[in-house]
């Protein structure tokens, strides 16, 4: 109205018919502004329960020493965070980055079964759960082994996508399998 823009400066117009236009156009304005507000404080709620998941998710991985890894299909490239690296002793400067570099650190004689894991996986849909030893190293001695969980990821179609899966290690478990078979050979061995 001041500036004389539009039907408000129009004097031609009655004042009532203009405060009337000029109250619409601000209750349009605050519905818009409030519509929007509403929006962006949804937005915020969803995206902090989201980072709090994500932090209760981080924390339970964690406090289960547990690894975490990632497999893509279509272009082969394999990603795990510092917990599997270390489990499966890669290298902290130059970890695998293909399924090809990460199946170097699985014991040779256990590749098979590994692979069979995951193409039972693949073909059923389901999940797969291995148990592997780690391929020796330099100066080890002793057998390291592995538990591999995983899940085959799929896109809304439902083709497979790649795998996602979490490791830990069973060695100190496997050891005290080992020497409970052990103690109970002997024993039957005393009995006879």
């Amino acid at each position: 109205t001041t500036f004389g823009i539009g039907r408000l400066g129009d004097a031609s117009i009655p004042d009532t018919d203009r405060v009337q236009a000029a109250r619409a156009a601000l209750l349009i304005v605050s519905m818009c502004g409030l519509i929007l507000a509403a929006i962006f404080a949804e937005r915020r709620q969803i995206e902090t329960a989201l980072a709090e998941s994500n932090e209760r998710l981080r924390l339970a991985v964690d406090g289960a020493h547990l690894g975490v890894w990632s497999l893509d299909f279509g272009s082969g490239r394999f990603e795990n965070n510092a917990r599997d690296q270390e489990v499966h002793r890669h290298s902290r400067e130059a970890p695998p980055v293909t399924s090809g570099e990460a199946r170097a650190y699985i014991h040779p004689d256990d590749l098979d079964e590994v692979d069979s894991g995951f193409r039972n996986a693949g073909r059923t849909g389901g999940d797969c759960s291995i148990e592997y030893r780690l391929a020796p190293t330099a100066g080890s001695t002793s057998e390291r082994w592995v538990a591999l969980e995983g899940a085959i990821r799929r896109d809304a179609n439902g083709r497979a996508l790649g795998l996602i899966g979490v490791t830990r290690d069973i060695t100190d478990g496997k050891n005290l399998d080992e020497a409970l078979q052990s103690n109970a050979r002997r024993f039957r061995e005393l009995l006879e």
